[in-house]
């Protein structure tokens, strides 16, 4: 991580607008949101905690996985992959949650859309309270004021 930067949460989510829908890690730290390939980050901890271990944090819920990724190298995660990428909170133009209709979205919870000034990021989550998404959000938010 760069310095003064800490992670603030993370969540598995589905990178909307690719066919197939790409599963993603979404690491937010207090300067970007790092943009991870699923399992990734996972399987990095799992090599680096060795064995039968490592295999059983990987195999956990998502919710635990999550909250081990916070505790992860950023750095490492986003040079890990070339499909890995950053979003940096000064590129963001708007931010934006809403909780989706389980009957219309199932299996999806929430929707996560990032603005920036080229693109629009647009992500889907499982099993994320609307309250989670909004409170990850909030540091993108203070960040735009």
């Amino acid at each position: 991580m760069t310095d003064n930067e800490e992670v603030v949460g993370a969540m598995f989510a589905a990178e909307m607008g690719h066919v197939p829908v790409i599963q993603r890690e979404l690491i937010f730290t207090t300067k970007r949101i790092i943009v991870a390939k699923k399992g990734f980050a996972g399987k990095l901890l799992a090599s680096l905690a060795g064995g039968m271990i490592g295999l059983w944090l990987v195999t956990r819920s998502e919710k635990k996985q999550a909250q081990t990724i916070e505790q992860a190298d950023v750095e490492e995660i986003l040079m890990a992959d070339a499909k890995n990428y950053e979003v940096l909170y000064s590129e963001i133009s708007a931010a934006e949650v809403k909780k989706l209709s389980w009957l219309l979205s199932w299996p999806y919870s929430v929707e996560i859309k990032v603005h920036t000034e080229s693109d629009e990021h647009r992500f889907r989550a499982r099993k994320v309270k609307l309250g989670e998404a909004e409170d990850l959000l909030r540091v993108v938010r203070l960040k735009l004021c």
